[in-house]
């Protein structure tokens, strides 16, 4: 029986022949600070990656938030960069892999805050950063697309294309009202009802809709 400081073992070689045939790219680490906190993500070149080319970058960012993108393969990170794109995702707070802090500084913050940590502007944050860093200064100016679209593509007009796919929630009265999440919703952002005077005004200044 194995321990829990014991190494990993390889369990099954399933699917071997197909991924050494896969030219996947290499992909790498990103951190930057962000309201003091130290963030990061994961960086997916092109195979064919040329440090003195540029490519458009995709921003492509995970749902949750309680998930994290890591350095392991990921279906559509893959698709993008065979179609010689670079693509970075950043964990922005709400992410579950930089404590528990990290994590639960989205309560009460689930739309500014998170925008805050992978929007262009500031220059603080992900996005900003990774253009300004180097060996990362390979991107053309104005040729970024980003899948985490309802809050972003509210509150900056950089993007030159933008896909919302499981785009979450737009109006967060809405889903307290209509899904089966208002509970959590209520234990997740601190708030009570949206209907009380008192919480009514976070709901909308929280929702992408607004």
């Amino acid at each position: 029986m194995s321990s829990a400081t014991a190494p990993p073992r390889r369990l099954t070689s399933l699917n071997d022949e197909v991924m050494a045939s896969l030219e996947l790219g290499n992909i790498e680490r990103f951190t930057w600070t962000s309201d003091g906190f130290n963030e990061d993500g994961i960086v997916v070149y092109p195979p064919d990656f040329q440090p003195d080319r540029k490519y458009p970058l995709v921003l492509y960012i995970h749902g949750g938030p309680q998930a994290a993108s890591t350095r392991t393969f990921s279906m559509l990170a893959a698709t993008l960069r065979r179609a010689r794109l670079v693509v970075f995702s950043p964990n922005y707070r709400g992410s579950d892999n930089l404590g528990n802090a990290y994590q639960r500084a989205i309560f009460n913050d689930a739309g500014a805050g998170p925008g805050r940590d992978v929007n262009g502007r500031p220059r603080r944050a992900g996005e900003a950063r990774l253009h300004r860093s180097r060996p990362h200064r390979r991107f053309r100016a104005g040729r970024t697309a980003v899948t985490w679209t309802s809050w972003l593509i509210g509150h900056s007009n950089i993007w030159k294309a933008a896909v919302s796919g499981a785009g979450g929630v737009n109006n967060l009265a809405h889903e307290y009202a209509l899904s089966d999440n208002n509970i959590h919703l209520r234990l997740f952002s601190r708030l009570d009802r949206p209907y009380d005077p008192k919480f009514a005004k976070a709901y909308t200044e929280q929702s992408p809709i607004t």
